[in-house]
């Protein structure tokens, strides 16, 4: 029986470069991306990606997205509370990584 591999293989290094005047590459665990749903759309259609471009990103903003997938580790966070019971982020969150 031959084993497909696909999302539940986080063995795999993925590459996501970013658009902008002057892309850059970032490298994330295929795990810890698997938070992203951008990027599991992706590799539902394309198992074997290694590198994934996402030209409307900025080099800034997808810096602090893979340093969001890299904390979370491919694990959803808490979601916010309802009705939201204070202006401080930090007192929301469960996690007070996500409130800097």
């Amino acid at each position: 029986e031959e084993d497909a591999g696909g999302l539940d293989d986080d063995d795999g290094v993925l590459t996501l470069k970013s658009g902008g005047q002057n892309p850059k590459s970032f490298e994330v665990s295929k795990s810890d991306a698997q938070l992203s749903k951008f990027v599991t759309t992706i590799l539902e259609g394309d198992q074997d990606a290694t590198t994934i471009e996402i030209r409307q990103v900025p080099p800034e903003t997808l810096a602090h997205v893979v340093e969001y997938l890299k904390h979370h580790k491919g694990k959803e966070p808490d979601p916010l509370p309802c009705p939201v019971r204070s202006i401080h982020m930090a007192q929301i969150v469960s996690d007070k990584w996500d409130a800097t």
